[in-house]
């Protein structure tokens, strides 16, 4: 049979925090493997398309405006990874907040990419 502790002693455990980490707050641990990931695989996804336009221009004869936007979405993807990966190392909740944030305005841009490559493909 188990012996039963109590709930105090738990909290204590819980409540130390051993050198280089932050305390879990109230907002869960921090967890940004999944932005790391994500923005990696994004930074491939738009630089591969950024290649494809460039052919397609230069088969074309004619300039288009989406493919410099998403190279610029693959810019702030790849700062993301790059902060994500020190928010990993340093377990900093501030990095992975601002990490997010870079994450979320990149994925802005790169929906501003998708619909200016809609429009000139509509259009011309």
């Amino acid at each position: 049979m188990r012996a039963q502790t109590s709930p105090d002693r738990d909290a204590s455990r819980v409540a130390q925090v051993l050198p280089g980490e932050e305390r879990v707050g109230a907002q869960g641990p921090v967890h940004p493997e999944h932005l790391l990931n994500a923005a990696a695989t994004l930074t491939g996804t738009c630089l591969a398309a950024v290649s494809v336009l460039c052919l397609e221009q230069a088969l074309r004869n004619r300039s288009l405006f989406g493919d410099n936007v998403l190279a610029v979405a693959a810019l702030g993807f790849l700062v993301t990874v790059g902060m994500a990966y020190l928010a990993l190392r340093r377990r900093s909740r501030r990095l992975h907040r601002l990490a997010e944030g870079v994450f979320a305005l990149s994925s802005c841009v790169l929906a501003l990419a998708l619909l200016a490559l809609v429009f000139e493909t509509l259009l011309v």
